[in-house]
């Protein structure tokens, strides 16, 4: 396999789907852990398992996929810099449809409370392992710490005392020190 060719896929056809839908089971194998470790910076994904659900809802345009995930990582503190190993856990809600296309030109505006528009199926296709890894990605933590560390914060020089007298208006009342003098 070439490296970085991409490995976590499952398209299902939306069509194929029965009215009530349908319960898809994931377990990530060791070829696409280590493909997804690498694709989120981990040190390992041990596990990733999901089940999500596809179902077409009413008026037959529009297909939900809905389902939760977890995972068992190890990945590195910004500390310490050393590995250790947590879980990750998450729910997906997607809607997928037929998207129309638009010209260069056009402006599409969606107001803060308004619905998303469903994203577009690929040739007739859901790839339900894609929604998946990327609500994974959204789900890790940016800044990672080992629960073993804890962060005491930095002295720089002599600040450490300026700064426990510094306030919002310290700089005002040094000032104001000064006029009257």
């Amino acid at each position: 396999m070439v490296e970085g060719a991409v490995v976590f896929h499952q398209f299902i056809e939306a069509d194929s789907l029965p009215p009530k839908g349908k319960v898809f089971r994931i377990e990530a194998n060791e070829e696409q852990r280590a493909y997804l470790a690498r694709r989120f910076d981990l040190v390992a994904l041990e596990a990733l398992d999901a089940e999500v659900t596809l179902r077409p809802l009413p008026k037959g345009e529009t297909i939900a996929l809905e389902g939760h995930f977890s995972a068992e990582i190890v990945q590195k503190c910004v500390i310490s810099l050393q590995p250790f190993a947590s879980s990750v856990k998450g729910s997906v809600t997607r809607r997928f449809g037929s998207v129309p296309s638009l010209d260069e030109d056009v402006e599409i505006l969606i107001e803060m409370d308004e619905e998303e528009p469903p994203e577009p199926l690929d040739d007739g296709k859901i790839d339900i392992c894609e929604a998946v890894a990327e609500e994974f990605g959204l789900n890790l933590d940016p800044f990672p710490r080992s629960p073993d560390v804890e962060f005491e914060g930095y002295e720089a020089g002599d600040k450490k005392e300026e700064a426990e007298n510094d306030g919002p208006f310290a700089a005002l009342a040094a000032l104001k020190d000064k006029m009257k003098e």
